[in-house]
């Protein structure tokens, strides 16, 4: 009975131990936040935040809360009215709407249905509210909505 009453204590104390420290892992962290991507107009000094409908964003900020390394994520684009073309992929911080934005140094290029995948990959970045503009030359096209790294 006594070696009973120490195996149920000793699985109380695990179960109650991880579950404060799922918890505290969880509460405010940076994960990956998905938003959509949609058909926007705009230039790099002046470029705009989008919604939903041509596809999707991933934006992931790796690094303790609050002190992130770099920007990373995936950006999915559907249209078919776009085939066979290549976007350079920015990286635009606040709301949108007049905001700058920030080259990367990757690309996404589309098949013959205008679906295409890209990477981003260690962007220079801060937390706060970030989104993806799809640029061509000077001209943005696509962008995501915003997104909270932190």
């Amino acid at each position: 009975m006594r070696v009973r009453k120490i195996i149920v204590g000793g699985i109380a104390v695990a179960v109650g131990l991880s579950t404060a420290l799922a918890s505290g892992a969880f509460a405010g962290g940076n994960g990956a936040q998905k938003a959509g991507l949609s058909v926007t107009s705009g230039d790099q000094s002046n470029c705009n935040s989008g919604g939903s409908g041509n596809g999707w964003a991933i934006l992931n900020g790796p690094g303790k809360p609050g002190a992130i390394k770099f920007i990373n994520g995936e950006v999915h684009l559907v249209d078919p009215a776009a085939p066979n073309q290549t976007f350079d992929i920015y990286i635009g911080n606040g709301g949108g709407g007049g905001m700058h934005c920030m080259m990367t140094m990757d690309t996404l290029t589309t098949n013959a249905q205008g679906i295409g995948n890209g990477h981003i990959s260690n962007a220079a970045g801060m937390g706060g509210q970030h989104f993806v503009a799809l640029f061509q030359g000077t001209d943005e096209k696509y962008a995501s909505a915003p997104v909270i790294i932190n």
